[in-house]
């Protein structure tokens, strides 16, 4: 999974409670309609199906609601066609360009926790960002569920029989390890790809893969980007994290100057840390841009706010 689709789905975890109360009350209207349609309805049933479907709404409808603003892509333009970034059947190729030498960046890339190598090409670069699986969050979850599913009442009872209060304890064990599940899984492999004899720049991050044309890169700028987690009653930021990410301006047809993510450096939650990352940031794209004889920097006339696109 790609970090964006990691972020979704630990926010639609926080609703699955009102989901599966919300699906409940449904199913539970659905029955009782169906039960006073033929005649088997209990007496003793003080809420009628109908009504018990319109309270299945105030769950239901919130969910629905706030999954559509998770999922759904921030606010700008869509990215521009494959088309329009790919290489030109017209350029020329940068053959005659001095290569791009891994060993000359592995130090800069090391300190990012990076890798750097011959890209498939021979005379080609390749950056590469790898995540790994985090087993300590792993081990949290299968004590949890242990401790839930065998602890009290299980050992108070005398046995592991089915009861209210052991599912109600097994299903909150189980949605807080889904969160530690969550957060154990490796974020997906991303690679970028420089191969000046064919002009082309590959981005692949996970099963995602993007071709661009390598001349149409106009410069590289490094960028500290930041991550706040606010508090809800004053809207203030409580953390916040910093990463610095490589972006490169690349000409699209019909579009102009356009920014997209390369690669990003760790996150930390120190900033004058963060900004050390940023300088070797900087110093990994120095050597990529004077093969590539581009500029270092935003390039100008652009606009401040404009984001990336992954």
């Amino acid at each position: 999974m790609t970090l964006r689709q990691t972020r979704v789905i630990f926010r639609l975890l926080f609703l699955l409670p009102v989901v599966v109360l919300g699906v409940g009350l449904f199913g539970l209207g659905v029955v009782r309609i169906a039960a006073e349609w033929t005649g088997s309805a209990g007496e003793g049933e003080s809420i009628s199906g109908l009504a018990t479907l319109a309270i299945s709404v105030i769950p239901l409808v919130p969910s629905l609601l706030l999954t559509w603003l998770f999922a759904r892509r921030p606010q700008r333009q869509p990215p521009p066609a494959q088309a329009s970034v790919a290489p030109r059947a017209s350029s020329q190729k940068r053959a005659t360009s001095p290569s791009l030498d891994p060993t000359l960046l592995m130090r800069q890339a090391e300190a990012l926790g990076l890798e750097a190598g011959r890209s498939s090409a021979s005379s080609g670069l390749r950056i590469l960002r790898r995540d790994h699986w985090h087993p300590g969050y792993l081990v949290a979850a299968a004590l949890l569920m242990l401790t839930v599913c065998v602890l009290p009442p299980s050992i108070a009872a005398g046995s592991l029989e089915i009861t209210p209060l052991n599912t109600a304890l097994v299903a909150f064990g189980t949605w807080i390890s889904l969160f530690l599940i969550l957060i154990a899984l490796p974020v997906s492999t991303r690679s970028i790809d420089f191969i000046p004899a064919e002009d082309t720049l590959v981005i692949q991050d996970g099963r995602r893969r993007r071709i661009f044309g390598l001349s149409r890169i106009q410069a590289l700028e490094v960028k500290l980007q930041s991550e706040s987690t606010r508090d809800s009653e004053i809207q203030q930021p409580r953390s916040t994290r910093w990463h610095p990410q490589l972006i490169a301006w690349i000409e699209a047809d019909g579009r102009g100057l356009t920014p997209f993510e390369l690669i990003t450096g760790p996150r930390s939650g120190d900033r004058s840390r963060a900004e050390r990352h940023a300088a070797e940031m900087a110093a990994l794209a120095e050597p990529i841009a004077r093969v590539l004889s581009i500029s270092i920097g935003r390039p100008e006339g652009v606009q401040s706010e404009q984001l990336a696109y992954e």
